[in-house]
């Protein structure tokens, strides 16, 4: 089958008060944004959404992986080949 089958999504669970990035005290309640913690890069956010896209499924079957980020991890690797070896793809 060409196109993408299946995907998977991950939000980190640390929020941020909107009210906090204005320099404002961090009240009770309102919009709150999603920001990763210090230990989560764009890596480790992607291996977390292709396992929650892989449950169920026979690894043996994925033939790509794409990664697109804004944030890249590293300069000079190439993640997806770090995230596939990370979910025991081929």
């Amino acid at each position: 089958m060409i196109g993408i089958s299946q995907y998977g999504a991950y939000i980190p669970p640390t929020r941020l008060a909107l009210r906090a990035l204005g320099g404002g005290p961090a009240g009770e309640g309102g919009p709150e944004k999603a920001v990763a913690w210090n230990d989560e890069d764009a890596i480790t956010m992607a291996v977390a959404a292709a396992s929650h896209c892989l449950r169920g499924t026979d690894r043996d079957q994925v033939d790509a992986l794409i990664l697109a980020s804004t944030s890249h991890s590293f300069k000079e690797k190439q993640g997806a080949a770090l995230i596939a070896r990370a979910l025991s793809l081929r």
